[in-house]
Parts: C-alpha cells; sequence; structure tokens
C-alpha cells in the first residue's frame, strides 16, 4: 500500500472517530483538579534514539505527579531502550505490525481500559502519528499531544482532549518534547538522557570490544566512544555530511579511542 492510501485512510478513520467519539476539550486545570495515579506515555516508534530524546519527559513527568506511576507504551523494536529506566513502573511492549489487525486493536483495548489510567501523553517528533494517538485514546483517559496542523494532519482535533502547541522552532528534540510537561505544569530541568544496559550485556559488549576493536582493550584515560555511521540511505536528511562527520571524529580521537559502529555492508 502507497503512503498516500496509508495517509487516506488514516485521515477517514481519524475523522469518524472524531464524529463518533468527539474528545471534549480538557484544560490542565481540569487534568490537575482530579487525582493522576498512573500515566501512559504512548511512543510506540522504531527510532531508538527518538526515544531516547523523550526520557526528559518521562523524568519531569514523574516529578510533577509523585504519586502517579509513569508507564511507556513502546514497540518491541525499542523496547530494550526503555527497559530499566528509573522513572517507569512499567514498559508495555507491542508489534507494530500488527496493530492494523482488528483483533489486536481490541486485544489493546481491552488491556488499556483494564489498567484505568488518569492520562495519557502522546510523545511525538516532527511528524504526527495517528497510531500513537489512537493508542492512548484506547485507555479512555485524557489524551495530552502536540497540535499536528503543523505537522500536515488534522488528527490531534480529532484524537486529543488537550492540544498543545507544537513549536519545532530548532530547539533540541528533547527539548520540544517537554512543552508537553511544561503544558502540564511539570517541573523541568537540564535534559538528562536516560539508557540503562544490564551489567551482562555490558560485560559482553566490553569483552567482544576487547577482541575486535582496532587496538585491543581501551587504555587507562583513553576510554571507547562509539560512533555509529550507518543510517538509512533513502533519507538523505538524516545522514551525516561526510566532512562533518570526518572532523566530528577527530575531535573525539584526540580524546578517546573511537570505534566506528554500522550494520553490515
Amino acid at each position: 500500500m502507497s503512503r498516500g492510501l496509508e495517509a487516506a485512510g488514516r485521515d477517514i478513520l481519524s475523522r469518524a472517530i472524531g464524529r463518533l467519539a468527539p474528545p471534549r476539550p480538557t484544560t490542565v486545570e481540569e487534568i490537575r483538579a482530579r487525582p493522576v495515579r498512573r500515566v501512559l506515555v504512548v511512543r510506540q516508534h522504531h527510532e531508538i534514539g527518538d526515544l531516547l530524546l523523550a526520557t526528559p519527559l518521562l523524568t519531569s513527568l514523574r516529578r510533577g505527579f509523585p504519586g502517579a506511576a509513569v508507564d511507556l507504551l513502546v514497540n518491541r523494536y525499542a523496547a530494550r531502550a526503555a527497559a530499566g529506566n528509573p522513572d517507569l513502573a512499567e514498559v508495555l511492549v507491542l508489534d507494530r505490525k500488527a496493530l492494523w489487525n482488528p483483533a489486536t486493536l481490541r486485544w489493546w483495548w481491552k488491556r488499556l481500559r483494564g489498567v484505568g489510567y488518569d492520562l495519557a501523553v502522546v510523545s511525538s517528533t516532527e511528524t504526527a502519528s495517528f497510531m500513537n494517538g489512537l493508542l492512548a485514546r484506547l485507555t479512555g483517559a485524557p489524551v495530552v499531544g502536540f497540535e499536528t496542523r503543523p505537522q500536515g494532519a488534522r488528527w490531534g482535533e480529532d484524537l486529543y482532549h488537550c492540544l498543545v502547541p507544537w513549536r519545532g522552532d530548532g530547539r533540541p528534540q528533547w527539548d520540544v518534547n517537554l512543552d508537553l510537561a511544561r503544558a502540564l505544569d511539570c517541573p523541568v530541568s537540564e535534559a538528562r538522557l536516560v539508557y540503562r544496559v544490564d551489567p551482562e550485556s555490558r560485560d559482553w559488549a566490553r569483552l567482544w570490544l576487547d577482541e575486535h576493536a582496532a587496538g585491543g582493550p581501551a587504555t587507562a584515560g583513553r576510554r571507547r566512544v562509539g560512533v555509529f555511521i550507518g543510517g538509512d540511505p533513502s533519507r538523505a536528511d538524516r545522514l551525516w555530511d561526510a566532512e562533518n562527520a570526518a572532523e566530528a571524529v577527530r575531535a573525539l580521537a584526540a580524546h578517546w579511542n573511537v570505534v566506528l559502529i554500522g550494520a553490515p555492508a
């Protein structure tokens, strides 16, 4: 199915939901006036980097709702990046490919409704996600998310109860994500990305690098830094300029042992 047909199908479904079950506009004051015991953040994209850039949002929500448990809904591919995050009570893992199956959606509807969420937050980047919004609506809780009109979609108006202005004004993505926390009157501090690696995986990676990386084991005072040089060649806007990449690697090499990381050719 072409992307154009997929987008048209999402628009039709979004309008149907907006007419059959229109979201009642809800203010932050109304959300704050009710007890918030459980919060769900929806971020079911594949991009692990974007998920990590959303971790300051998770921290801010946990601090802003200190009596609440914060859960994260992610796809199977990115679940490892969320494992062990101290700000999360639970990581819900889904199979993104199966989501368009009506039986699968019904199963998730029952599971999410059964938890009894008091608030759902949709974490998006510069691309609006219909499925993120739909999964958030399945909770039955008030849904907070960015306006989607600036991103070329009307889904926010059909799915979200509280729309947060989208200001993609060149700021780092972690700071844009924190606009959701600011809108909910949650404390926002200096960004700190959270990624926990379990000891077994850390030991395996260290042994593998000692065996395969050029130069052998890291020497005292010269720790390793990995530089991922991969990327989707069909998305030229996401690829580093070769000269800029080389300059960054040379700067890192002045202080660390640099290991280039990439997928098999």
